[in-house]
């Protein structure tokens, strides 16, 4: 369900760990946050999602740090 800061909790049936992009730990995919920033990096597996990459944390402070150096990233189109 997605918050009014962009951020959201994942709610599929299914519970398979995942990383924390900033620590590492393995968590329950029910127990991340995520967000979506830009990104110009191309997406392999699905080009939909070209242009923008999903942030996992295993708690909203390290979401809060990841995006934060998102935000200094600078978008390259020719990147994608």
């Amino acid at each position: 369900m997605a918050r009014a800061d962009g951020t959201a909790r994942i709610d599929s049936g299914d519970d398979a760990p995942e990383l924390c992009d900033e620590c590492g730990l393995l968590a329950p995919a029910r127990e991340l946050v995520v967000l979506r920033v830009p990104d110009s990096s191309p997406v392999d597996t699905d080009p939909r999602f070209d242009g923008e990459r999903l942030l996992h944390a295993c708690c909203e402070p390290h979401l809060v740090r990841l995006a934060a150096g998102y935000r200094r990233r600078p978008f390259v189109v020719e990147e994608l």
